[in-house]
């Protein structure tokens, strides 16, 4: 059986087992960086879920059994149009998020598409984007992205949506910054391979790795927004004495090390950055690959080309 034939087959056994008026149709989901995945998507409520369709299909193509697929995708949508409605509706109504409301950076041009279907301001070669926090466990979170759709439904302003989020974010995700070498030491029970390669990085003859910074939350959960707020790079700045070069590392953090002026430290920093951007393994936690300049005296970023 074919890709299309599976997507067909699973979605109109799906629908048949549904309540009256629900269907399940295919729909690609537009992810970070352009990227799109399939998706098996439950209309008829005031919400969409979603089931991914790859991992099923992989599955199936391993040798499993498809009613066992299709029972399976089935349990979910039925539970999440019966048994999770009402919970899932609460979750978005606007008392119940407002004070869940966050937001966080994505590449700009990478995801223009995206960009189309959720409010969102530019920031440099970035957007800012909003969703809403939800906490599983300590140092645990998910996120539903806000959309049109949502802000239409809350009747809320995309100026009103940044208002609440700007304050929000730090209050449910507290900027953390430590110095690299610091980070080693958190590593030291973490991960022993991680905290090798990265001693390793610490013996390189460039001094700029002493003195780097890395800002995220406890939960290194979206801290690549840090890079929106100066006041943290400004106390950062103080404490090194000097400017920054700045630069994400991904969606979930920042690094900067103080800036001098030669030219070739800006070279370094840009392939640097380029090179980071390119071998994050998932692709949709890519930032940019840019490098960003802050000033003490303006307390301000400016982008470097």
């Amino acid at each position: 059986m074919n890709y299309q034939t599976f997507l067909k087959i699973v979605a109109d056994f799906v629908t048949a087992a549904l309540p009256s008026g629900y269907f399940v149709t295919v729909y690609p989901i537009h992810k970070n960086n352009n990227f799109i995945w399939d998706a098996f998507v439950m209309k008829g409520g005031t919400i969409s879920p979603t089931v991914y369709v790859k991992p099923y299909y992989k599955r199936y193509k391993s040798g499993e059994d498809l009613y066992q697929i299709q029972m399976e995708i089935t349990a979910i949508f039925q539970n999440m149009c019966i048994g999770k409605k009402e919970q899932i509706e609460h979750l978005l109504s606007y008392d119940y998020a407002k004070n869940k409301i966050a937001m966080r950076l994505i590449g700009y041009e990478t995801n223009r598409k995206q960009l189309m279907t959720v409010p969102h301001r530019r920031f440099f070669d970035m957007a800012i984007v909003y969703y809403i926090s939800i906490s599983y466990s300590e140092n645990e979170y998910g996120s539903i992205q806000i959309t049109n759709t949502i802000q239409q439904m809350w009747g809320k302003t995309e100026a009103q949506l940044y208002s609440i989020a700007l304050p929000n974010t730090l209050k449910l995700f507290p900027p953390v910054a430590l110095t690299f070498g610091d980070m080693l030491k958190q590593l030291q029970t973490a991960d022993k391979e991680q905290e090798f390669s990265l001693a390793e990085c610490m013996k390189m003859e460039n001094a700029a790795y002493q003195h780097m910074y890395v800002v995220s939350n406890k939960a290194n959960f979206y801290g690549g927004v840090y890079m929106y707020y100066p006041h943290i790079w400004d106390a950062i700045a103080k404490k090194a004495d000097a400017d920054l070069i700045i630069t994400p590392l991904s969606v979930h953090e920042a690094v900067a090390v103080p800036f001098c002026k030669q030219l070739d430290q800006l070279e370094f920093y840009q392939e640097a950055a380029r090179h980071t951007y390119d071998t994050i393994p998932t692709p949709t936690e890519r930032l940019t690959p840019s490098i960003y300049y802050f000033s003490r005296e303006k307390k301000a970023f400016s982008m470097i080309e």
